[in-house]
């Protein structure tokens, strides 16, 4: 057996910083099957996050710890009423799906070609306060706001928790460009069809984005 010399900051930061760690960091890939594992369906996981929380915590002492936690729990949090990346519709177990189904992204188009001079003239946040409502059927930008400020009010407690036992999850927020998620965006694809309204739109979608 490898002797450690180092803790699970220290192995992680090595590697980081492309130093030599006593071993190789380890940080196993683990959501559904935390869930999976403690004998609960996903259903009963993405209802409650308190026992989400704990199938994370419990399978990772269960497998003896390691350097990194993946996610403190099934959720990602964000900043109430602005999305990090395109909002797409995700399929919950137990609601869209079967009760022990894995979460699935919902593949229908959120903004069509008609929207693109709206999204030009208005930017990404201030389009999604007017869209929002229509993308969903008649809930209000308020509703979905209210749930992100309470899971991020979640993933801090958790956060604290982990720490206070030497564990370290490695994603909080899941931040990316707006036009990354091109399931819901056809505006990767639109730039050579369409390219005028499609170019317009992108530099819209992030204050500091421009394409080459």
């Amino acid at each position: 057996m490898i002797q450690e010399t180092m803790s699970r900051q220290e192995r992680f930061a090595a590697a980081v910083s492309l130093e030599k760690p006593d071993r190789v960091p380890v940080m196993p890939l683990m959501t559904a099957f935390a869930v999976c594992s403690q004998g609960i369906t996903q259903g009963t996981a993405w209802r409650d996050p308190d026992m989400g929380f704990k199938a994370m915590l419990d399978t990772f002492n269960d497998l003896g710890g390691f350097d990194r936690l993946y996610k403190p729990n099934l959720f990602w949090p964000m900043i109430g009423g602005r999305f990090c990346s395109t909002p797409i519709r995700v399929l919950i177990p137990g609601r869209q799906l079967p009760e022990d189904a894995l979460n699935q992204i919902d593949e229908r188009e959120l903004i069509s070609r008609d929207d693109y001079d709206k999204l030009a003239v208005l930017g990404w946040n201030a389009f999604w306060d007017e869209h929002y409502e229509k993308m969903t059927g008649g809930r209000k930008i308020s509703y979905v706001t209210a749930t992100q400020n309470q899971l991020l009010d979640l993933y801090k407690e958790e956060v604290t928790i982990y720490h206070g036992q030497d564990i370290h999850p490695l994603f909080g927020a899941y931040v990316s460009h707006p036009g990354k998620g091109i399931r819901a965006l056809h505006l990767t694809t639109d730039r050579r069809p369409c390219p005028n309204k499609a170019g317009v739109c992108y530099p819209r979608l992030w204050p500091f984005y421009h394409p080459s």
